[in-house]
């Protein structure tokens, strides 16, 4: 089957992904999966993630927040 096989080639940090976030009730930040599962960088983390969404096994929603630069008032 199909699954089986996406499952058995998964690497070592997607299982830790999808374990991590099995027991955190399947939803949490990177910052949470890094707290949690033991990863030693949030790039384990992204890429991992990136891997999981391309093969459709997490969903990943992304927040864009638009910031704005005051500038210094002229004295």
């Amino acid at each position: 089957m199909e699954f089986e096989k996406i499952i058995k080639e998964l690497s070592q940090n997607e299982k830790k992904v999808l374990l991590t976030l099995h027991d955190l009730n399947g939803k949490a930040t990177p910052n949470e999966l890094l707290e949690v599962g033991g990863f030693k960088d949030i790039v384990e983390i992204m890429n991992a993630s990136s891997w999981l969404k391309s093969k459709k096994l997490v969903i990943i929603e992304e927040i864009f927040k638009k910031l704005k630069k005051l500038k210094k008032a002229h004295l």
